[in-house]
């Protein structure tokens, strides 16, 4: 129904297009029952395959973290940003493990040396992990059900309509 304010014309074009946006969201759009429900069944998917148990055993390079402390499994988040739907995890560690990390350190350290006088020597340190991918794998795993998903919260939201 279409309402004309007291303004006119003007009035009128703004609450249609309020109420035309309003349709179009509750249809589609990132906030659609949808794409939460598709956001939501990704996240659940991260979460299956970072939780591993690790027996206390650290991950082959190549495969997916295994769990240690649950943290990088718990972070896993799915919220609408923007057009999109945001799926994964909320931890900075998360990239080191996705994409693999080399960092080299200098350290310094004070020795003696002959005569006994102070010297500044520096020793490189280096830090290498190989990427363990699991934001791919956790994707390919549910891609085929994901269009079942909307689907299914599609036809639950005409129902209730």
């Amino acid at each position: 129904m279409i309402r004309i304010l007291p303004n006119g014309l003007k009035g009128a074009t703004v609450q249609v297009n309020r109420k035309l946006e309003r349709t179009l969201n509750e249809l589609g759009g990132v906030r659609s029952p949808e794409m939460r429900a598709a956001g939501n069944t990704l996240a659940k998917s991260i979460r299956k395959t970072l939780s591993t148990r690790a027996g206390g055993q650290p991950s082959a390079p190549g495969q997916p973290p295994r769990r240690q402390t649950g943290a990088l499994a718990k972070s896993v988040k799915a919220a609408p940003l923007g057009d999109v739907v945001r799926v994964g995890p909320l931890r900075f560690t998360a990239s080191f493990m996705e994409e693999g990390v080399q960092a080299v350190k200098g350290e310094t350290r004070r020795s003696r040396g002959r005569r006994n006088r102070s010297r500044v020597t520096k020793k490189k340190r280096s830090l290498t992990i190989a990427p363990r991918p699991f934001m791919a794998r956790a994707l390919e795993a549910v891609k085929g059900q994901l269009l079942d998903v909307f689907v299914r919260e599609g036809r639950k939201h005409l129902e209730r309509s």
